[in-house]
């Protein structure tokens, strides 16, 4: 009777013994519960297509990228962009910093890798986090793109002429516009009240700077698109002068937030009245264009449009 006392004994310790080699599945309760492991609950969500998941971590209002939205509205957008991109994935490819902002609430920053219709891209992002009595939830969900671009518009007046011309010139992704202000002239022709003729193109957004355009008393500004690839348009001038048909035509783009004049092409006025001649255009090789320069022949007796294939900074 003994031995088998101390045998059913031994199988309960062996018993016991085992079990404490299994993992711990004890259920994660809400102490467990991080900021960061709701951006990573958020994240798989996202990559499993699941609103049921993210219904029960949005908060009943959410800042969605700087629109207040019902949670409703949220879970809406997110099934129908699901329903447009069903390859969508995302991934987090940074670490995530977590700042305390507040009793309770949370700013988690990463960086998004998002794939899409086979194309990735790279977003910095965040998500606003708040815990209470227990309870986490996503208060505000957006990137560094949105931001920057709310930011630009709220810089730009609507207060430019009729005339202005539209486009992206500091390569932020929106669009401003651009004009000529033209010297105050004097009595005298040839004269100028500043002294020195000059002109200014300018723009309304606030944080873009003039232009100076030097031997001007008027002209015309022109939209040449991204010549050079860099995401921001450069800007061509046809200046006005008191005689002649020749004119030089600087063209301009931003380089590290200053303007930098990239080449200056000679112009006869004869030419410009074609309705199909273009001075400078974007060629295939990275960084090239092509300008029309009217020069002359080496013995002076005629001028023409030739092309020319050179390097722009």
């Amino acid at each position: 009777m003994k031995r088998l006392l101390s045998f059913f004994s031994a199988a309960v310790i062996l018993t016991v013994s085992s079990c404490s080699n299994e993992p711990d599945k004890t259920p994660v309760t809400e102490t467990d519960i991080t900021p960061e492991s709701v951006v990573q609950k958020w994240n798989n969500a996202h990559n499993d297509h699941n609103t049921t998941v993210l219904d029960s971590i949005y908060a009943d209002e959410v800042d969605y990228y700087h629109t207040i939205l019902r949670k409703k509205d949220v879970l809406d957008k997110k099934k129908n962009y699901f329903g447009k991109h069903p390859d969508f994935k995302q991934q987090l490819i940074t670490p995530i910093e977590t700042v305390e902002i507040g009793k309770g609430e949370y700013r988690c920053s990463f960086t998004k890798r998002v794939t899409q219709d086979g194309k990735s891209s790279d977003y910095p992002s965040y998500l606003l986090i708040r815990s209470d009595a227990g309870s986490w939830e996503i208060t505000a969900e957006s990137d560094a793109v949105t931001d920057k671009n709310l930011d630009a518009s709220k810089r730009k007046s609507d207060d430019y002429p009729k005339n202005a011309v539209k486009g992206d010139f500091d390569g932020d992704g929106t669009f401003e516009y651009m004009w000529l202000e033209a010297p105050e002239l004097g009595d005298q022709h040839g004269e100028c009240m500043d002294g020195e003729c000059t002109a200014f193109i300018r723009f309304n957004d606030s944080a873009i700077p003039p232009i100076t355009v030097l031997s001007a008393i008027g002209g015309e500004v022109f939209n040449h698109g991204d010549l050079n690839g860099d995401g921001g348009d450069e800007i061509g001038v046809l200046r006005d002068w008191w005689q002649s048909v020749w004119r030089g035509y600087p063209v301009y783009g931003m380089r590290d937030g200053r303007w930098k004049s990239l080449i200056e092409i000679t112009i006869n006025l004869n030419d410009w009245e074609d309705e199909n001649y273009v001075p400078i255009k974007k060629a295939k090789k990275p960084g090239y264009v092509y300008i029309y320069p009217n020069e002359w022949n080496e013995d002076m007796t005629e001028n023409k449009v030739v092309e020319k294939l050179v390097k722009i900074n």
